[in-house]
């Protein structure tokens, strides 16, 4: 049987969940998550004490459902569990783990590759494109201007580049809390998972050639400024142009540099 490793994130953590078949498992929070007829369940033992057991299933009518060796039968949860509005308290923690990782193993059987990995991708394909545009971080895009003088792309491949941009925040997003955050996947009724996991291969392809590309043109861009050669090659465009070439070409990418946010929104 194929086995297949699924990236998914809790507590600002990366951990791998086993799929083989149509059947996860993950070791996490001191227990075992594993999907079920009904659900997910976490699953908790201690080794020294096999009769000792704690349980809790997110079921598929999004109750939580529990038990441990104490119990004469498994306890329920009042109404839908959502993390941000119930609380199941002293097992709130095994509740909110259940949930937000069965969500991103949830989120791979929808699309087809895990919802981190999408996420992964979305963020360097940002930073490559800001990198490009001579940008060296989201708040210079914000508050400052480009520096074309980090940045040994020419505008045209950059642009490029932004052209074939994938919409992937439609599907995948950050989510949870700032103390732990996680992963959302939302994909609509006519979705299509095959075409999705093509798309997500283009873009990782893409991605991969422009790193390559960036590489070689920063290694090019170095070895011409060797001081026995041309040091200034390529650097202080601003100094070099006319306040309104500079102006007109800062403002470009500007605006290119905040549509890229608005693709990571």
């Amino acid at each position: 049987m194929k086995e297949e490793n699924v990236k998914v994130t809790y507590n600002g953590r990366i951990y791998e969940a086993t799929k083989r078949g149509s059947s996860y498992s993950i070791y996490i929070a001191g227990g075992t998550i594993s999907n079920t007829d009904d659900g997910w369940r976490l699953m908790c033992t201690d080794s020294e004490h096999p009769d000792y057991f704690f349980w809790i299933k997110y079921r598929k009518d999004g109750y939580m459902e529990y038990a441990n060796d104490m119990m004469r039968r498994p306890g329920l949860s009042d109404g839908v569990y959502k993390p941000d509005s119930y609380c199941m308290g002293t097992i709130e923690d095994s509740a909110r783990t259940l949930y937000y990782v069965s969500k991103q193993l949830e989120g791979h059987e929808k699309l087809g590759v895990s919802p981190v990995e999408v996420l992964e991708l979305r963020y360097k394909m940002m930073g490559m494109a800001l990198k490009m545009l001579g940008y060296e971080s989201v708040s210079q895009v914000l508050h400052g201007e480009p520096n074309p003088d980090v940045s040994v792309m020419d505008l045209n491949r950059a642009v490029q580049f932004i052209e074939q941009y994938p919409a992937f925040a439609q599907y995948v997003t950050k989510g949870g809390y700032a103390s732990s955050p996680t992963v959302e996947v939302s994909v609509p009724s006519d979705f299509d998972k095959e075409a999705f996991v093509d798309e997500y291969k283009t873009a990782r392809q893409a991605l991969e050639e422009e790193e390559k590309y960036y590489e070689s043109r920063a290694e090019f861009f170095g070895n011409v400024r060797h001081p026995m050669i041309k040091s200034d090659f390529a650097l202080g465009m601003k100094e070099k142009m006319s306040s309104y070439d500079w102006e007109s070409y800062s403002d470009t990418v500007k605006k290119l540099g905040k549509l890229i946010l608005g693709f990571n929104a």
